[in-house]
């Protein structure tokens, strides 16, 4: 909540004081439609008591409060608006319905593999590198690849120890991701996990399973994609917390 009193010490206000206090900031929608006696009388103090109040606040009159007060309000309902919107990105609607069942499948995979990867590029590179040190960090075998030309293929290698892979692409038509997951077909003992923006690309189809989440893709243009990564983001805390979980509980 913003502040719509600066500089003061609420321990240095008396009783009456902090009840007037109380009033208005857990009423400040009402605040610029109330006179001094209409606050008086809700806080169930004097007239005089509210307005020695707004003086220790600085205030040299009540209208002069009031002006300050709605410009304040005006601002912060500015950024409320401002914060909704890049919260929205985190809403329920835009993540899978089986969310949760799917978070508990992955982490188990990961949990109990040999070896895990993680596999993206640009943005998704990046956040390829960040959790495979997040799960590195708690014991987990994870590296993550970045670079298409590397031959992943060889991290493969060695029957009977189970990999998993997982492929991060907004898209999921990122060509190079998707001629690496060509050549990685049929890999056995490989399971493949695609973390994806879209059900309709090719990367869905080249994988054992799907976490999907369903954002609007933002490009400018064409080729610089400005689609926000924390859906995804959230997507890969889950699986690191979940996959700690497992950890405790095996460990008890």
């Amino acid at each position: 909540m913003m502040s719509f009193f600066d500089n003061f010490n609420k321990a240095e206000l008396t009783d009456v004081e902090r009840t007037v206090y109380q009033y208005i900031v857990e009423n400040a929608e009402l605040i610029p439609y109330q006179r001094v006696r209409e606050i008086a009388g809700n806080a169930h103090v004097s007239t005089s008591s509210v307005l020695r109040f707004l003086k220790k606040m600085g205030f040299d009159s009540f209208s002069e409060f009031k002006f300050d007060f709605k410009q304040k309000l005006n601002k912060q309902a500015v950024e409320d608006s401002f914060s909704d919107q890049h919260f929205d990105i985190l809403n329920r609607r835009n993540f899978s319905q089986d969310l949760e069942h799917q978070i508990k499948k992955v982490s188990k995979q990961i949990y109990a593999a040999d070896s895990v990867i993680f596999f993206g590029m640009g943005a998704s590179g990046t956040m390829a590198d960040y959790v495979a040190r997040r799960l590195a960090n708690v014991g987990i075998n994870a590296l993550s690849i970045t670079d298409p030309t590397y031959p992943i293929k060889s991290h493969m290698a060695g029957e009977g120890t189970k990999k998993v892979l997982i492929v991060l692409s907004t898209s999921g038509n990122t060509r190079e991701i998707i001629e690496t997951m060509l050549l990685l077909q049929n890999t056995p003992d490989l399971f493949k996990v695609a973390i994806t923006g879209n059900l309709s690309g090719k990367l869905v189809g080249l994988c054992d399973y799907v976490i999907d989440y369903h954002l609007k893709q933002d490009r400018m243009q064409i080729y610089y994609d400005l689609t926000s990564q924390i859906p995804a983001i959230f997507i890969l805390e889950l699986l690191v917390q979940k996959t700690r979980e497992l950890q405790k509980r095996n460990t008890v």
